[in-house]
């Protein structure tokens, strides 16, 4: 006997439909990624930082890869559109003494997630601090890194600058922003 002969008749019926909502984003296979960041020329160093432990934005000036979901706002912010979201940030100081970073929601006026503390001294180098988030937001959104300090350094306070490779910008203050759905 045959393993479907006339007496064993089988049928599947498969049923699609295209969701044309846009509010079921399952479908979605490769999340979107942006980089946004403070690039400066070739032996630009990141600037002079504010001291005595004020909150204050980092320069954001430059957005590389997929950019559909997001803008800058300004030179120190970037916005987003309704979704979720996974925020990575590197914060980079040099010789400020004790600092710290985070991440802001200035729509709502919010702290999101706070980076790594720091301590850079005169006889030490340089830091980075670190920070990331996940978020899911309703509304169109703008976030700020920013950064607090204990003492203040002329020309370098944000970062040293990239002197050796004159085909290279200088690059400060990261994000990573992935669009999660």
């Amino acid at each position: 006997n045959a393993p479907y002969d006339d007496d064993h008749v089988s049928a599947s019926v498969i049923s699609c439909r295209k969701d044309h909502s846009n509010n079921n984003m399952a479908h979605i296979i490769k999340p979107a990624v942006a980089i946004v960041k403070d690039l400066k020329a070739y032996n630009e160093a990141g600037g002079t930082n504010v001291g005595s432990q004020t909150w204050t934005a980092r320069t954001l000036n430059t957005i590389e890869g997929e950019s559909w979901f997001i803008s800058l706002s300004g030179t120190t912010g970037f916005t987003l559109e309704s979704g979720m979201y996974e925020i990575s940030y590197s914060s980079p100081m040099f010789r400020v003494g004790n600092s710290i970073s985070r991440l802001y929601d200035l729509t709502n006026t919010t702290e999101v997630v706070i980076g790594d503390s720091m301590y850079t001294e005169a006889a030490h180098n340089g830091a980075i601090s670190f920070g990331n988030a996940l978020v899911t937001i309703s509304s169109s959104t703008t976030y700020q890194v920013h950064y607090a300090a204990s003492s203040v350094r002329s020309t370098d306070g944000l970062g040293r600058e990239n002197a050796y490779y004159s085909d290279s910008p200088s690059v400060f203050c990261q994000v990573k922003v992935t669009k999660l759905k």
